[in-house]
């Protein structure tokens, strides 16, 4: 059975969390020097940020474990090809 190869979602999975560490970083950084925007951005932007990475984790371990199981199962019915 081989691994399913997902080297483009991979990617686009890193991009985003990368993304929502910088724009979190950069309105905890905004917000401690003052500024009035970040200040009344930060508690919307903030939980949203960490929920896409939360999300993101979180859809790479179920689907990747899914995916294995699935091929298991294709496997299996066909008699262990």
């Amino acid at each position: 059975m081989q691994k399913p190869h997902y080297r483009s979602s991979k990617r686009y999975m890193l991009v985003s969390q990368i993304a929502a560490w910088i724009v979190i970083f950069t309105v905890v950084i905004a917000a401690c020097l003052d500024s009035a925007g970040a200040l009344s951005l930060a508690p919307t932007v903030i939980p949203i940020m960490a929920g896409l990475v939360a999300a993101m984790l979180g859809i790479h371990r179920v689907t990747g474990s899914k995916d294995m199981q699935t091929l298991a199962r294709q496997r299996h019915d066909r008699g262990g090809e």
